[in-house]
């Protein structure tokens, strides 16, 4: 018998969403609400399968995450999100600063 495993945890990220509730979805459901345009943000739980992880793109490894700016956008309160390079330095910004972990995973359920 296989075993279903939650890849949520409570009090994750999400932003302005890690607030919000949700209520259990199909995927179907997710797809129709995703065609509507609504001014506040949505948040859907869904239980499902995962079938795979693609980790290459054309022969080349895809990585699952990259290091991303967290400096302030200029004019902004919103973090950078630009690729920084292994020494930190982020070209968008022309500066090293903080940097954290962005997942860049691509997936079928």
């Amino acid at each position: 018998k296989q075993r279903l495993t939650a890849l949520s945890q409570e009090g994750g990220g999400g932003g302005a969403r890690g607030a919000a509730t949700s209520d259990a979805s199909t995927i179907a459901e997710m797809r129709q609400a995703a065609e509507l345009v609504s001014s506040q943000p949505e948040v859907f739980n869904i239980t499902c399968r995962l079938a795979t992880v693609q980790t290459a793109k054309q022969g080349q490894v895809q990585p699952l995450y990259y290091m991303a700016c967290q400096e302030p956008r200029p004019g902004s309160s919103l973090p950078c999100q630009k690729r920084v390079g292994e020494d930190g330095f982020c070209a968008a910004c022309n500066r090293a600063g903080k940097a954290a972990p962005r997942m860049n995973i691509r997936c079928r359920f």
